[in-house]
């Protein structure tokens, strides 16, 4: 597998950090095939991805996945900057127009390519928006894992209420989520992984928290608006976020979403102990929708 890194000046100019991963090519030379981008979900970062991308590469798939504003190492500011960007986003309309911007960049580096648009938790919430909101951009399919359209257990009303209060007057006033991670994997090998990585972090600003809020009652309320081919992906022992509202989603949604439950599975699909099946899944699917 080839890796390449790249930094790319979104139209605000902030420096977004993406990762490419690709096919090591025979001496035939032999093309890749479709490629597949990736949007990474909350408190993660580009670097917990390679396993996602060795397995979609040594299928012919390139994997592209950035850093989401408020994630990663960004290595442009100082760690105190870095400390204090945690978890904070301008606005959640960022998050889209940054997707369209690598969407162009990955038409540059792989042109005539297919593309699936893929997303996990926070970045599937994102992926159903964008999928809603813009229908007719050029991905051949999409796969929603696990989104988080609400908490498996809600924050009260009035919690919710003064997170949106004080996130207007103070937009990057950031708290701990509080995140559990023994809930995100039944796997010991990728939960340790997960608590001893420097870059994974819990901190959100309670605009962003909002925003997400409202952006998971949006894709809900119109999932009948996704067109491209979707792949639904829900373990029904996710005790982060609800399982609940993703059947909402899936039967708000036409014939051309499919949803496919993992029985026990928890949160991070493509990290728990039955990840197999559940790469191969995805992989079915974007043979037979991006080949």
């Amino acid at each position: 597998m080839k890796t390449m890194y790249d930094m790319m000046v979104m139209r605000d100019g902030t420096l977004v950090r993406i990762a490419r991963f690709e096919p090591e090519t025979d001496l035939t030379g032999t093309p890749v095939s479709g490629v597949v981008q990736f949007v990474h979900g909350f408190g993660e970062h580009i670097g917990m991805y390679t396993d996602v991308a060795r397995f979609f590469t040594s299928h012919g798939y390139a994997l592209v996945v950035h850093d989401q504003r408020g994630h990663g190492s960004m290595p442009d500011k100082t760690p105190a900057k870095r400390a204090k960007a945690l978890g904070v986003v301008p606005s959640y309309a960022c998050f889209l127009s940054d997707i369209t911007a690598i969407r162009r960049q990955i038409a540059a580096w792989y042109p005539g390519l297919p593309v699936a648009l893929a997303g996990l938790s926070m970045g599937g919430n994102i992926v159903a928006n964008y999928a809603e909101r813009l229908p007719d951009a050029p991905y051949a399919c999409v796969l929603i894992e696990s989104p988080w359209l609400r908490l498996a257990t809600p924050m009260p009303g009035i919690v919710t209420a003064f997170a949106r209060l004080i996130g207007r007057l103070h937009p990057g006033l950031a708290i701990s989520s509080r995140l559990d991670l023994d809930a995100v994997t039944r796997d010991p090998a990728q939960l340790a992984a997960m608590k001893a990585d420097p870059l994974y972090h819990d901190r959100i600003s309670l605009k962003l928290y909002a925003q997400v809020l409202d952006a998971g009652a949006y894709a809900i309320e119109h999932a009948a608006d996704i067109t491209a081919p979707t792949l639904l992906l829900c373990g029904t022992g996710d005790r982060i976020v609800s399982v609940e509202a993703i059947h909402e989603l899936a039967a708000h949604a036409g014939p051309n979403l499919t949803l496919h439950e993992f029985p026990g599975a928890y949160h991070c699909l493509h990290a728990d102990s039955n990840r197999q099946e559940v790469l191969d899944s995805m992989l079915a699917f974007v043979r037979t929708h991006a080949a």
